[in-house]
Parts: C-alpha cells; sequence; structure tokens
C-alpha cells in the first residue's frame, strides 16, 4: 500500500490501486501520528442557528455549502481547519444528490481530500437535505 504525506497536519495518505479510488473527492485512507489531538463534530446542516429553520430548501448544493461552512467556522474556533479534516461523514435524504454535493466537496477539499462515507438517511426534518459530520486534527502543541 503507498503512502505518502498528506497536506492535512500530521496525517500521511495511504491508498491501494487494488481498491476503488477517486483522489478527487476522497482519500482512500489517512494515518494519523501518536502526536495529534482529534476534533470530532456534530453533524452539520443548512438550518439557521438563530430561527432554526431549514435553508435553501430543495437546493442541495446551498444547504451543503452551508452546512460545510457551519463546519469550517466551528473547527476554527477549536483551533483547526479544514485542511485538518481527516474523516467526512456525509448524510443523504436522497442518494440521487451524492455528484452535487461530491462537487461542492472539492471546494471546500482541493487538495488531498478526506475520507468520506456518505450514507442515505431518513433526516429529521423533510426540508433538510444533508448533514454533515467530521473528524479533524490538531497537531500535539506542547505546553509552554
Amino acid at each position: 500500500m503507498p503512502i505518502r504525506r498528506s497536506s492535512v497536519g500530521d496525517a500521511r495518505i495511504a491508498s491501494s490501486n487494488r481498491a476503488p479510488d477517486s483522489p478527487r473527492y476522497f482519500s482512500q485512507a489517512m494515518i494519523v501520528s501518536e502526536n495529534t489531538q482529534l476534533i470530532f463534530t456534530s453533524g452539520f446542516n443548512s438550518r439557521d442557528p438563530r430561527s432554526n429553520e431549514v435553508l435553501h430548501r430543495g437546493d442541495v448544493v446551498a444547504q451543503t455549502r452551508t452546512a460545510l461552512t457551519y463546519l469550517e467556522q466551528v473547527l476554527t474556533e477549536a483551533g483547526a481547519g479544514m485542511q485538518h479534516v481527516v474523516k467526512l461523514s456525509v448524510f443523504y435524504s436522497d442518494m440521487a444528490d451524492m455528484a452535487a454535493v461530491r462537487e461542492v466537496r472539492t471546494e471546500f477539499f482541493p487538495v488531498d481530500p478526506p475520507v468520506c462515507t456518505g450514507v442515505g438517511v431518513q433526516l429529521p426534518d423533510p426540508a433538510m437535505l444533508i448533514e454533515i459530520d467530521a473528524v479533524a486534527i490538531i497537531p500535539f502543541q506542547k505546553p509552554a
């Protein structure tokens, strides 16, 4: 299995030419070093933080951009960024939206995209088309 250094913190990309691959949309595997802290996020969707209403009804592209923007904001507050994401889980109300969501993901992860799993589910609100959670890394910082 070839292993190469990733642009994602201390992570390394692992892959096999014996398994399906789509480097534009996801990496097959990432190896995280022992000197790394992990951030596990809750699922993000397109709900307005004030009104709790689902934004962009019927538009999976806009809902995906909103969910990924919320994810990015939380990671920034935690001391990481989208470049530190090693795993995404994408929950679809309609698996036919997968291609559109992949295209939006490439905007947020243009280099060394994270490992990703997509699952069709019934989301809590019928207007919700997508929900995304993540695992990200923060390289270990020794206390001063």
